[in-house]
């Protein structure tokens, strides 16, 4: 067949030179290249965020801090406190939420009040920090200092250290909610370090626990 399409060649070439006419030129024919499809890249999956932030893993923290226990409150040694997990060496509670240990240290503010009738913050403060322990209840350490919290919080307050506090009820019901605050903040520096904030929402959603 070769023949024939040279013959067919040669008639285009006589034609183009006796009547000057351009033949339109075709395009070679497309040529269908196979493309593979790109690779999927499968990705491994990733790895789960390990997250180190317990406040009981980070030992520059206060115990109170650690604890989730704003004022140091003692573990009772049966049953525990509400949301309490441990009790450490010293017999701070251990918690696993931060409003479980406002609650414990509110809770026992009230029984000051109520069943020991300590109704001012030199009164509380006596019992709470006793000349009898040591600071932080560690072997070795200085006597607690009474006095000296004492008026570190009464400045806080903004009342003398003798002075009647307005925070309960007789019966036990919380009273003046707000200078129950102030003082559990002042407490909670003093027992921490002065930087030492609680949160007006944790705080309230400890005394809807109690």
């Amino acid at each position: 067949m070769n023949w024939l399409r040279r013959f067919f060649l040669k008639l285009k070439a006589r034609r183009i030179r006796s009547t000057g006419e351009v033949l339109p030129i075709k395009p070679p024919p497309q040529v269908a290249h196979h493309i593979p499809p790109p690779k999927k890249i499968i990705e491994a999956p990733a790895s789960p965020k390990i997250y180190h932030d317990s406040p009981r893993s980070r030992p520059n923290l206060t115990t109170g801090e650690r604890h989730l226990n704003p004022l140091n409150v003692k573990a009772p040694r049966q049953p525990y406190w509400k949301g309490q997990v441990d009790r450490d060496s010293r017999g701070h509670a251990v918690f696993d939420d931060l409003r479980f240990g406002i609650r414990a240290g509110i809770i026992t503010l009230r029984s000051y009040w109520t069943v020991h009738d300590l109704q001012t913050i030199e009164q509380i403060l006596a019992r709470w920090a006793p000349v009898t322990d040591t600071i932080g209840s560690l072997a070795g350490a200085a006597q607690n200092d009474p006095g000296d919290y004492a008026i570190f919080v009464a400045k806080r307050v903004g009342i003398s250290p003798r002075t009647k506090l307005d925070i309960f009820t007789t019966a036990g019901a919380i009273k003046n909610e707000a200078q129950l605050f102030i003082l559990f903040n002042a407490m909670a520096r003093y027992e921490n370090h002065p930087g030492y904030i609680v949160e007006k929402p944790d705080f309230d959603g400890a005394l809807k626990i109690i």
